[in-house]
């Protein structure tokens, strides 16, 4: 299966400098997730959420996906993805969100997740409040990555800005990490169940999505 995924950023991933040309294995904390979600061998591309607004200009049907109102949100924006998916030949959308204390963020990607307004196959999530929560599900797994003991962290969903918790821990680490190469060893080393566990808004419906594209 050709899988798209669309992350916010570089710790999600790869950066566009460093994609190779076509289709490659998981990389980035976000792929690597995914991977592990399903089983077979799969192939993986990769782009940026912001980018929406350079696809819509030259994505033909964008301008008229009838009965989607309005010009903005991430129903509209992860819909966009999914259309330029379909058309440039993926077999699935994986698509991840922050929700940055964005109060309708949620039912916007579960009105996408639903929506029949394209037909590819997708996996759209939203975690809360952002993607580095997942990252702290694990002490475990951070305490391995990290090279020192680390202590089970506060509920991850009810930190409002979980980023700088990752790198304050990544900051008293014993060798020099970098925090994009942290999140994608925790991502491969996490037990899942235990993230699902602790990220129940966010992870747990998002790995079930994942897991029904199969």
């Amino acid at each position: 299966m050709r899988i798209l995924v669309v992350g916010e950023g570089a710790h999600e991933v790869p950066p566009p400098a460093e994609q190779e040309e076509g289709v490659s294995g998981p990389s980035g904390a976000l792929a690597i997730f995914v991977s592990r979600l399903l089983s077979g061998e799969n192939e993986y591309a990769y782009d940026r959420v912001r980018r929406v607004k350079e696809l819509r200009k030259k994505m033909p049907g964008a301008k008229r996906l009838h009965g989607v109102r309005g010009r903005k949100g991430m129903k509209r924006t992860s819909l966009l993805w999914m259309l330029h998916a379909q058309q440039t030949g993926y077999d699935a959308l994986v698509l991840v969100v922050d929700n940055d204390q964005q109060p309708d963020r949620i039912k916007e990607i579960n009105e996408a997740q639903d929506s029949d307004h394209v037909r590819i196959s997708r996996a759209l999530g939203v975690a809360i409040e952002s993607f580095d929560a997942w990252i702290l599900a694990d002490e475990v797994a951070l305490s391995w990555v990290l090279d020192r003991p680390v202590e089970t962290q506060p509920d991850p969903e009810s930190i409002p800005y979980p980023k700088p918790r990752c790198k304050e821990l990544a900051s008293d680490a014993l060798n020099a990490v970098v925090l994009r190469e942290v999140y994608a060893a925790v991502a491969e080393h996490a037990d899942l169940n235990k993230v699902k566990q602790r990220c129940p808004k966010g992870f747990a419906p998002f790995a079930q999505r994942v897991r029904a594209l199969e």
